[in-house]
């Protein structure tokens, strides 16, 4: 552990995480970030849009909504051969969802709609033509899988995702260890014959497809609890003795994880399914309700 890190070893960890029902998070490839995201390309990104759409005057706010938008380190897989499609595109991972959207365009009204969770079915299919923000629906619909499939946007996640902070320009403790907690998840994963890409976009061979993806986050709120730790278990995912995970289609976060922990969070909740309640803030299950011990 890293000395001299102001870190709060008061106040207890249990119910910090911030209420959400839906957690977005973009892949720049970058990690780090502007201490704002919204001021990252000079204002020219999707979070910034998308929380304008989905404030209190925006077109898109429903006070029922918790859009939780973090960047990620996480590539956009095959670069795109037309320049000008990087300047309005992105992919993203949708949880408690568990899907993967490529390319999600926002400069589309229907791609951020869906985004914000604004959008049923049918605004795919009476109206694909037609512009969703001028009829938009107070409520956020209950199709939006359904939804994401309807534009081709949707690729189901069937791998463990694990997200550190490591908004290095936002506070300095997930600066310094969440590059340091990346590394000693990859150490571990590979200790237990998981398969770690060794460079940006590379595709795994077909039985690693499931295995566990490490990657940096922007600030997730609670930057005095460093390290913090994100695991998303997919649904129906199995652990080592063929059983599906208890955790399975839940988020769990973490917070105080030092490089010691390491080992451990991965022997007992990626691989064991159990919850380390030492290190427990909350979480969310897969119908968007909170996680409780």
């Amino acid at each position: 552990m890293p000395d001299g890190l102001d870190i709060d070893h008061s106040q207890p960890l249990l119910g910090t995480v911030p209420s959400y029902d839906r957690h977005v998070i973009f892949c720049t490839g970058k990690e780090d970030w502007t201490p704002r995201v919204e001021d990252e390309n000079k204002g020219a990104n999707i979070t910034k849009i998308l929380k304008e759409l989905m404030g209190p005057k925006g077109r898109l706010h429903n006070p029922n909504r918790n859009l939780l938008m973090t960047n990620s380190s996480i590539t956009t897989g095959l670069p795109s051969t037309n320049p000008e499609h990087l300047t309005h595109s992105v992919d993203a991972y949708m949880f408690p969802e568990f899907n993967r959207l490529k390319n999600v365009d926002y400069n589309s009204n229907i791609h951020l709609a869906y985004l914000a969770g604004a959008l049923p079915l049918r605004y795919f299919t009476d109206n694909a033509s037609s512009n969703p923000l001028e009829k938009m629906p107070k409520g956020y619909g209950k199709n939006r899988y359904e939804c994401s499939r309807a534009i081709g946007l949707d690729t189901p996640i069937k791998h463990p995702v694990i997200l550190i902070c490591g908004h290095g320009s936002r506070d300095k403790r997930c600066g310094i260890l969440g590059p340091l907690l990346k590394i000693e998840f990859e150490r571990a994963l590979q200790r237990h014959d998981f398969r770690v890409p060794q460079s940006p976009g590379a595709q795994l061979p077909a039985k690693h497809q499931t295995d566990p993806e490490v990657a940096l986050i922007s600030h997730i709120g609670g930057h005095k609890w460093a390290g913090n730790v994100i695991i998303y278990i997919p649904p129906s995912y199995e652990t080592l003795e063929w059983h599906v995970s208890p955790l399975a289609g839940k988020g769990i976060w973490y917070g105080r994880v030092e490089p010691r922990h390491i080992e451990g969070i991965v022997k007992e909740t990626v691989i064991g399914g159990r919850i380390i309640k030492d290190l427990f803030r909350g979480g969310i299950h897969q119908n968007r309700k909170p996680l409780h011990l």
